[in-house]
């Protein structure tokens, strides 16, 4: 099993406390705790713990690594978490909506989504999804002529995928 499959398949289980986290995401501690101090990740209310017991889950670490990289690109903390959820959700969806079909999907077809993400009205992002070889991306009349920022988010779920099993790996 690759580690995409892996987190894929198994990763929704809380497992990574605060600082295997930081480490995974390349990120400082202190961010993650304030980002869940402030309820920015607290992505279903299930997770146990509070500050630096608190557990995450290889899907939280995915969107957590994404929106880490869109708040360096100049996104609000809420808007790039969002942003990044809303695009792990929909790679994830075009997987199993494929397989559902009885479509030829692999999971390493996941590496290949690019978001497009831009702004709307009430300045939350609109995010769209594609996986290259797959869709065809359009950027015409698809933000109403608002600025579009192109985020190759599957290469980001791919290297958190490969870092927490090989976490994982190293803890057992």
């Amino acid at each position: 099993m690759t580690p995409l499959q892996w987190m894929i398949e198994e990763g929704d289980e809380p497992e990574f406390d605060v600082h295997a986290a930081a480490q995974i995401l390349e990120a400082d501690v202190t961010t993650l705790q304030t980002w869940a101090a402030r309820g920015i990740t607290n992505f279903s209310g299930l997770r146990p713990g509070r500050s630096r017991k608190r557990l995450y889950s290889a899907h939280d670490l995915a969107i957590l690594r994404a929106a880490l990289l869109l708040v360096a690109l100049g996104f609000r903390p809420p808007h790039a978490v969002s942003a990044a959820g809303q695009a792990y959700i929909d790679a994830l969806g075009f997987l199993t909506a494929g397989i559902k079909r009885g479509e030829d999907w692999q999971c390493a077809e996941i590496a290949g989504a690019v978001a497009l993400i831009g702004a709307s009205d009430g300045g939350a992002p609109n995010v769209r999804v594609a996986i290259t070889g797959r869709h065809e991306i359009s950027f015409t009349d698809l933000f109403s002529g608002r600025p579009v920022v192109t985020f190759a988010c599957g290469l980001v779920f791919e290297q958190v995928a490969e870092r927490a099993h090989a976490w994982r790996k190293e803890d057992a």
